[in-house]
Protein backbone atom coordinates (compact mmCIF):
# COMPACT_ATOMS: atom_id res chain seq x y z
CA UNK A 1 0.00 0.00 0.00
CA UNK A 2 3.19 2.33 0.62
CA UNK A 3 4.60 1.48 -2.48
CA UNK A 4 0.85 2.52 -4.52
CA UNK A 5 0.51 5.58 -2.33
CA UNK A 6 4.70 6.71 -3.52
CA UNK A 7 3.86 5.52 -7.33
CA UNK A 8 0.63 8.24 -6.61
CA UNK A 9 2.58 11.25 -5.12
CA UNK A 10 5.24 10.83 -8.08
CA UNK A 11 2.23 10.90 -10.40
CA UNK A 12 0.85 13.82 -9.11
CA UNK A 13 4.01 15.76 -8.77
CA UNK A 14 4.92 14.88 -12.18
CA UNK A 15 1.95 16.69 -13.51
CA UNK A 16 2.11 19.66 -11.19
CA UNK A 17 5.50 19.76 -12.88
CA UNK A 18 4.29 19.50 -16.18
CA UNK A 19 1.77 22.43 -15.91
CA UNK A 20 4.41 24.04 -14.14
CA UNK A 21 6.78 24.50 -16.88
CA UNK A 22 4.07 24.60 -19.56
CA UNK A 23 3.72 28.05 -18.14
CA UNK A 24 7.35 28.50 -17.76
CA UNK A 25 8.10 27.60 -21.59
CA UNK A 26 5.00 29.72 -22.92
CA UNK A 27 5.88 32.71 -24.17
CA UNK A 28 2.26 34.25 -23.68
CA UNK A 29 -0.04 33.80 -20.74
CA UNK A 30 -2.33 31.06 -21.48
CA UNK A 31 -6.16 30.43 -20.02
CA UNK A 32 -6.94 27.39 -18.44
CA UNK A 33 -8.83 25.74 -20.83
CA UNK A 34 -5.59 26.28 -23.01
CA UNK A 35 -3.52 24.73 -20.60
CA UNK A 36 -5.48 21.80 -20.12
CA UNK A 37 -5.48 21.00 -24.06
CA UNK A 38 -1.58 21.47 -24.37
CA UNK A 39 -1.05 19.16 -21.02
CA UNK A 40 -3.66 16.79 -21.99
CA UNK A 41 -5.24 16.28 -18.71
CA UNK A 42 -8.75 17.14 -17.30
CA UNK A 43 -9.95 20.45 -15.81
CA UNK A 44 -10.59 18.77 -12.20
CA UNK A 45 -6.81 17.76 -12.25
CA UNK A 46 -5.52 20.74 -13.45
CA UNK A 47 -7.60 23.75 -11.70
CA UNK A 48 -5.85 21.67 -8.02
CA UNK A 49 -2.30 21.83 -9.48
CA UNK A 50 -2.75 25.48 -10.70
CA UNK A 51 -4.62 26.20 -7.27
CA UNK A 52 -1.34 25.00 -5.76
CA UNK A 53 1.18 26.84 -7.77
CA UNK A 54 -1.05 30.35 -7.35
CA UNK A 55 -0.93 29.50 -3.59
CA UNK A 56 2.94 28.89 -3.83
CA UNK A 57 3.59 31.92 -5.78
CA UNK A 58 4.93 30.29 -8.45
CA UNK A 59 2.65 31.57 -11.10
CA UNK A 60 0.24 34.49 -11.41
CA UNK A 61 -2.52 35.65 -12.95
CA UNK A 62 -2.41 37.85 -16.12
CA UNK A 63 -4.64 38.85 -19.42
CA UNK A 64 -4.70 36.62 -22.64
CA UNK A 65 -6.02 37.96 -26.57
CA UNK A 66 -8.95 36.85 -27.24
CA UNK A 67 -8.89 37.02 -31.40
CA UNK A 68 -12.33 37.14 -31.81
CA UNK A 69 -12.83 40.24 -30.53
CA UNK A 70 -14.57 39.09 -27.27
CA UNK A 71 -13.48 40.01 -23.54
CA UNK A 72 -10.45 38.93 -22.44
CA UNK A 73 -9.92 35.59 -20.67
CA UNK A 74 -8.31 35.33 -17.38
CA UNK A 75 -4.46 34.09 -18.27
CA UNK A 76 -1.91 32.83 -16.37
CA UNK A 77 2.06 33.26 -16.48
CA UNK A 78 4.61 32.19 -14.89
CA UNK A 79 5.67 34.36 -11.72
CA UNK A 80 9.59 35.21 -12.86
CA UNK A 81 10.11 37.05 -9.73
CA UNK A 82 9.33 34.25 -7.32
CA UNK A 83 12.79 33.41 -6.87
CA UNK A 84 16.17 34.99 -8.10
CA UNK A 85 19.80 33.51 -7.99
CA UNK A 86 23.33 35.35 -8.59
CA UNK A 87 26.70 34.40 -10.48
CA UNK A 88 29.76 35.96 -9.30
CA UNK A 89 32.44 35.74 -11.56
CA UNK A 90 36.03 36.05 -10.14
CA UNK A 91 39.25 36.93 -12.69
CA UNK A 92 42.18 38.21 -11.47
CA UNK A 93 41.19 41.99 -11.04
CA UNK A 94 37.81 42.22 -10.94
CA UNK A 95 34.95 40.52 -8.80
CA UNK A 96 31.41 40.86 -10.60
CA UNK A 97 27.84 39.97 -9.04
CA UNK A 98 25.09 39.61 -11.56
CA UNK A 99 20.93 38.63 -10.24
CA UNK A 100 18.62 37.22 -12.29
CA UNK A 101 14.97 35.71 -11.87
CA UNK A 102 14.27 32.50 -13.00
CA UNK A 103 13.83 33.40 -16.20
CA UNK A 104 17.12 35.28 -16.25
CA UNK A 105 15.72 38.51 -16.25
CA UNK A 106 18.82 41.00 -14.85
CA UNK A 107 17.76 42.07 -11.69
CA UNK A 108 21.38 43.78 -10.73
CA UNK A 109 24.90 44.09 -11.45
CA UNK A 110 27.77 45.49 -9.99
CA UNK A 111 31.66 44.59 -11.17
CA UNK A 112 34.01 46.03 -8.55
CA UNK A 113 38.26 46.08 -9.27
CA UNK A 114 40.45 44.32 -6.78
CA UNK A 115 43.17 42.17 -6.99
CA UNK A 116 41.45 39.00 -5.18
CA UNK A 117 45.17 37.24 -4.98
CA UNK A 118 46.21 39.69 -2.49
CA UNK A 119 43.08 39.61 0.07
CA UNK A 120 40.85 37.02 2.00
CA UNK A 121 38.88 36.09 -0.76
CA UNK A 122 36.26 34.07 0.82
CA UNK A 123 35.55 37.48 3.09
CA UNK A 124 36.21 39.95 0.51
CA UNK A 125 33.02 37.71 -1.69
CA UNK A 126 31.27 37.42 1.26
CA UNK A 127 31.43 41.05 2.23
CA UNK A 128 31.07 42.26 -1.58
CA UNK A 129 28.10 39.62 -1.94
CA UNK A 130 25.95 40.71 1.08
CA UNK A 131 27.09 44.76 -0.22
CA UNK A 132 25.50 43.95 -3.54
CA UNK A 133 22.21 42.13 -2.01
CA UNK A 134 21.62 45.21 0.24
CA UNK A 135 22.27 47.73 -2.01
CA UNK A 136 19.92 46.43 -4.66
CA UNK A 137 16.96 45.35 -2.30
CA UNK A 138 17.05 41.66 -2.92
CA UNK A 139 14.90 39.02 -0.79
CA UNK A 140 17.19 36.74 0.69
CA UNK A 141 14.32 34.83 1.35
CA UNK A 142 13.92 34.38 -2.02
CA UNK A 143 17.71 33.62 -3.01
CA UNK A 144 18.12 30.25 -4.28
CA UNK A 145 21.80 29.99 -4.26
CA UNK A 146 25.07 31.51 -5.58
CA UNK A 147 27.00 30.22 -8.88
CA UNK A 148 30.56 31.40 -8.69
CA UNK A 149 32.46 31.26 -11.70
CA UNK A 150 36.39 30.45 -11.71
CA UNK A 151 38.49 30.59 -14.79
CA UNK A 152 40.25 27.44 -14.43
CA UNK A 153 39.55 23.45 -14.23
CA UNK A 154 37.12 22.68 -11.28
CA UNK A 155 37.36 19.19 -9.72
CA UNK A 156 34.37 18.79 -7.25
CA UNK A 157 35.58 14.62 -6.29
CA UNK A 158 38.79 16.57 -4.70
CA UNK A 159 36.75 20.21 -3.93
CA UNK A 160 39.46 22.24 -5.43
CA UNK A 161 40.86 24.35 -8.71
CA UNK A 162 43.13 22.44 -10.18
CA UNK A 163 44.76 24.57 -12.68
CA UNK A 164 43.91 28.28 -13.23
CA UNK A 165 46.84 30.29 -15.10
CA UNK A 166 44.57 33.30 -15.16
CA UNK A 167 44.55 33.70 -11.29
CA UNK A 168 48.29 31.87 -11.39
CA UNK A 169 46.70 29.24 -8.65
CA UNK A 170 46.77 25.14 -8.14
CA UNK A 171 44.69 23.41 -6.06
CA UNK A 172 42.56 26.08 -4.47
CA UNK A 173 40.04 24.91 -2.02
CA UNK A 174 36.64 25.34 -3.14
CA UNK A 175 35.55 24.83 0.51
CA UNK A 176 37.91 27.63 1.80
CA UNK A 177 36.97 29.84 -0.74
CA UNK A 178 32.88 29.33 0.05
CA UNK A 179 33.66 29.21 3.91
CA UNK A 180 31.89 32.60 4.88
CA UNK A 181 29.26 32.65 2.28
CA UNK A 182 26.14 31.75 3.98
CA UNK A 183 24.06 30.83 1.13
CA UNK A 184 24.16 27.17 -0.81
CA UNK A 185 27.21 27.73 -3.57
CA UNK A 186 27.72 25.74 -6.73
CA UNK A 187 30.88 26.18 -8.52
CA UNK A 188 31.77 26.04 -12.30
CA UNK A 189 34.15 26.59 -15.27
CA UNK A 190 33.98 30.39 -16.78
CA UNK A 191 33.55 29.03 -20.40
CA UNK A 192 31.48 25.86 -19.36
CA UNK A 193 29.05 28.04 -17.47
CA UNK A 194 29.00 30.25 -20.51
CA UNK A 195 28.28 28.08 -22.97
CA UNK A 196 25.47 26.71 -20.88
CA UNK A 197 24.38 30.32 -20.92
CA UNK A 198 24.36 30.75 -24.40
CA UNK A 199 22.40 27.26 -24.92
CA UNK A 200 19.45 28.93 -22.90
CA UNK A 201 19.18 31.89 -25.59
CA UNK A 202 18.52 29.49 -28.01
CA UNK A 203 15.33 28.22 -29.49
CA UNK A 204 14.05 24.78 -27.93
CA UNK A 205 14.73 22.98 -31.25
CA UNK A 206 18.69 23.96 -31.75
CA UNK A 207 19.57 22.90 -27.87
CA UNK A 208 19.84 19.57 -28.68
CA UNK A 209 22.35 20.13 -31.26
CA UNK A 210 26.20 20.19 -31.78
CA UNK A 211 28.21 23.21 -30.71
CA UNK A 212 31.99 24.93 -29.43
CA UNK A 213 32.17 27.70 -27.54
CA UNK A 214 35.64 29.83 -27.35
CA UNK A 215 35.25 31.60 -24.40
CA UNK A 216 37.74 35.45 -24.70
CA UNK A 217 38.21 36.88 -21.90
CA UNK A 218 41.53 37.48 -19.40
CA UNK A 219 41.82 33.89 -20.16
CA UNK A 220 40.85 31.63 -22.79
CA UNK A 221 38.94 28.65 -22.59
CA UNK A 222 36.02 27.02 -24.37
CA UNK A 223 33.28 24.14 -24.09
CA UNK A 224 31.62 21.52 -26.02
CA UNK A 225 28.35 20.76 -26.61
CA UNK A 226 27.45 17.39 -28.09
CA UNK A 227 23.50 16.96 -28.98
CA UNK A 228 22.85 19.91 -26.04
CA UNK A 229 25.07 18.78 -23.01
CA UNK A 230 28.12 19.51 -22.37
CA UNK A 231 31.10 17.18 -23.19
CA UNK A 232 33.26 17.27 -19.97
CA UNK A 233 36.22 14.31 -20.67
CA UNK A 234 37.67 11.55 -18.92
CA UNK A 235 39.15 13.97 -16.32
CA UNK A 236 36.94 16.96 -16.45
CA UNK A 237 39.52 19.21 -18.52
CA UNK A 238 37.73 19.24 -21.95
CA UNK A 239 37.69 22.46 -23.60
CA UNK A 240 40.82 23.74 -22.77
CA UNK A 241 41.20 25.51 -26.04
CA UNK A 242 43.40 28.57 -24.50
CA UNK A 243 46.25 26.38 -24.15
CA UNK A 244 46.22 24.44 -27.41
CA UNK A 245 50.12 25.59 -28.92
CA UNK A 246 49.50 27.73 -32.31
CA UNK A 247 52.87 28.98 -32.35
CA UNK A 248 55.53 26.64 -31.50
CA UNK A 249 57.88 28.32 -28.80
CA UNK A 250 56.21 31.20 -28.99
CA UNK A 251 55.01 34.07 -26.89
CA UNK A 252 55.26 32.72 -23.10
CA UNK A 253 51.89 32.06 -21.78
CA UNK A 254 50.50 32.08 -17.65
CA UNK A 255 50.56 28.20 -17.58
CA UNK A 256 54.03 27.84 -18.24
CA UNK A 257 54.36 26.91 -21.87
CA UNK A 258 54.84 29.04 -25.21
CA UNK A 259 52.85 29.65 -27.67
CA UNK A 260 49.53 28.90 -26.12
CA UNK A 261 46.36 30.97 -27.89
CA UNK A 262 45.97 32.34 -24.44
CA UNK A 263 49.04 34.18 -25.03
CA UNK A 264 47.44 35.56 -28.44
CA UNK A 265 43.91 36.09 -27.77
CA UNK A 266 43.25 37.01 -24.62
CA UNK A 267 42.74 40.44 -22.81
CA UNK A 268 45.61 40.02 -21.04
CA UNK A 269 47.72 40.28 -23.96
CA UNK A 270 46.52 43.77 -24.15
CA UNK A 271 47.68 44.85 -20.35
CA UNK A 272 50.91 43.04 -20.57
CA UNK A 273 52.21 44.44 -23.87
CA UNK A 274 50.80 47.57 -23.51
CA UNK A 275 49.80 48.34 -20.11
CA UNK A 276 46.23 49.85 -20.61
CA UNK A 277 42.77 48.58 -20.32
CA UNK A 278 40.82 46.73 -22.91
CA UNK A 279 38.58 50.32 -22.80
CA UNK A 280 41.77 52.01 -23.90
CA UNK A 281 42.91 49.65 -26.30
CA UNK A 282 39.75 49.46 -28.63
CA UNK A 283 39.29 53.43 -28.02
CA UNK A 284 42.75 53.50 -29.64
CA UNK A 285 41.96 51.09 -32.67
CA UNK A 286 39.35 53.01 -33.57
CA UNK A 287 41.38 56.12 -33.21
CA UNK A 288 43.91 54.66 -35.68
CA UNK A 289 46.35 53.79 -33.47
CA UNK A 290 49.11 51.88 -35.85
CA UNK A 291 50.63 49.82 -33.13
CA UNK A 292 47.51 48.87 -32.05
CA UNK A 293 45.92 47.93 -35.11
CA UNK A 294 49.08 45.69 -36.04
CA UNK A 295 48.69 43.63 -32.44
CA UNK A 296 44.99 43.27 -33.34
CA UNK A 297 45.82 41.96 -36.43
CA UNK A 298 47.49 39.54 -35.29
CA UNK A 299 44.95 38.54 -32.64
CA UNK A 300 42.64 38.02 -35.49
CA UNK A 301 45.05 35.94 -37.52
CA UNK A 302 45.49 33.80 -34.91
CA UNK A 303 41.74 33.30 -33.82
CA UNK A 304 41.30 32.57 -37.66
CA UNK A 305 43.87 29.62 -36.81
CA UNK A 306 42.21 28.48 -33.66
CA UNK A 307 39.10 28.84 -35.17
CA UNK A 308 39.53 26.87 -38.23
CA UNK A 309 41.24 24.09 -36.28
CA UNK A 310 38.31 23.56 -34.22
CA UNK A 311 36.14 23.75 -37.46
CA UNK A 312 38.19 20.73 -39.01
CA UNK A 313 37.86 19.07 -35.43
CA UNK A 314 34.16 19.42 -34.65
CA UNK A 315 32.63 20.24 -37.77
CA UNK A 316 29.89 22.51 -35.96
CA UNK A 317 28.94 25.93 -35.68
CA UNK A 318 31.95 27.70 -33.17
CA UNK A 319 30.31 30.57 -31.19
CA UNK A 320 32.11 33.64 -29.23
CA UNK A 321 31.50 34.61 -26.07
CA UNK A 322 33.22 36.08 -22.80
CA UNK A 323 33.60 40.27 -23.09
CA UNK A 324 36.35 40.31 -26.20
CA UNK A 325 33.66 38.87 -27.92
CA UNK A 326 31.95 42.18 -28.24
CA UNK A 327 34.64 43.98 -29.73
CA UNK A 328 35.34 41.28 -32.05
CA UNK A 329 32.07 41.35 -33.43
CA UNK A 330 32.72 44.70 -34.92
CA UNK A 331 35.42 42.80 -36.50
CA UNK A 332 33.39 39.68 -37.49
CA UNK A 333 33.84 39.99 -41.53
CA UNK A 334 37.36 40.46 -41.16
CA UNK A 335 37.73 37.44 -39.25
CA UNK A 336 35.23 35.04 -41.16
CA UNK A 337 37.29 36.04 -44.20
CA UNK A 338 40.45 34.98 -43.03
CA UNK A 339 39.01 31.78 -41.45
CA UNK A 340 37.30 31.28 -44.85
CA UNK A 341 40.39 31.36 -46.34
CA UNK A 342 42.49 28.93 -44.34
CA UNK A 343 39.55 26.17 -44.87
CA UNK A 344 39.28 22.95 -47.68
CA UNK A 345 36.02 22.19 -46.67
CA UNK A 346 34.00 25.32 -46.12
CA UNK A 347 32.91 28.55 -48.69
CA UNK A 348 32.28 30.62 -45.82
CA UNK A 349 32.50 31.29 -42.26
CA UNK A 350 28.90 31.86 -41.88
CA UNK A 351 29.19 28.75 -38.51
CA UNK A 352 31.01 31.51 -36.83
CA UNK A 353 28.81 33.18 -34.16
CA UNK A 354 29.26 35.82 -31.62
CA UNK A 355 27.25 35.25 -28.61
CA UNK A 356 23.88 36.72 -27.42
CA UNK A 357 24.22 37.10 -23.43
CA UNK A 358 27.21 39.86 -23.72
CA UNK A 359 30.32 39.36 -20.90
CA UNK A 360 27.76 38.75 -17.92
CA UNK A 361 27.02 35.05 -19.36
CA UNK A 362 29.40 32.75 -16.89
CA UNK A 363 27.38 34.12 -14.34
CA UNK A 364 24.29 33.57 -16.17
CA UNK A 365 25.44 30.07 -16.59
CA UNK A 366 26.27 29.68 -13.07
CA UNK A 367 23.04 30.88 -11.71
CA UNK A 368 21.07 28.52 -14.08
CA UNK A 369 22.52 25.16 -11.68
CA UNK A 370 19.93 26.70 -8.80
CA UNK A 371 17.14 27.72 -11.47
CA UNK A 372 16.99 24.37 -13.15
CA UNK A 373 17.16 23.00 -9.51
CA UNK A 374 14.27 24.90 -8.70
CA UNK A 375 12.16 23.84 -12.21
CA UNK A 376 13.29 20.85 -11.86
CA UNK A 377 11.58 20.16 -7.86
CA UNK A 378 8.28 21.63 -8.39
Amino acid sequence: MSRQNNMTDERRNDTKNRIFRLFYESKVPLSKQQAANKIRCSMPTLYKNMGELLNLGYIEEAETFDPRGGRPAIGYRVNADCFFAIGISISANHLRFLAVNIKYKELAYRKIRTDIKDKDASKLMSAELESFIDDNSLDRAKLLGVGIVIPGVVDSTSGSVLHSPTLRTNRLSLDELKKNIKYPVYFGNDSTCGGIAEMLSMSMDLRAGNYVYLFLENGVGGSIFHDGKPYMGDNGRSGEFGHMCIVPDGKPCNCGKKGCLEAYCSAMRISTELGISTEEFFSGLEEGNPKYKQIWEDVLAKLAVAIDNLRMAFDCPVIIGGFLSGYVEKYLSELKELVRSRSIFDSDADYIIIEKNGDKTGMTGAATFFIQQFIESV
